[in-house]
């Protein structure tokens, strides 16, 4: 799961989890967990998940296009 070459958010949807299980799945790659009882959430967690992804991959691409400059 820790491979971010994924381009589709993984959010957890569960029934119910302790919150160190949560974070653990936080840490291992999950973007974000919505409980079954509060699926009104997924929308906005989905939409975040894609926000967040674009915003490094760009930060990435700038990244890759100054070191380039530098070589040169």
């Amino acid at each position: 799961m820790q491979e971010s070459h994924r381009k589709v958010p993984f959010i957890l949807v569960t029934g119910t989890v302790s919150e160190e299980f949560a974070v653990n799945c936080l840490k291992a790659g999950a973007d974000d967990y919505v409980l079954k009882s509060n699926l009104s959430r997924l929308p906005n967690a989905v939409l975040a998940s894609i926000r967040s992804r674009k915003i490094e991959d760009e930060r990435k691409r700038q990244k890759k296009i100054s070191l380039n400059k530098m070589q040169n």
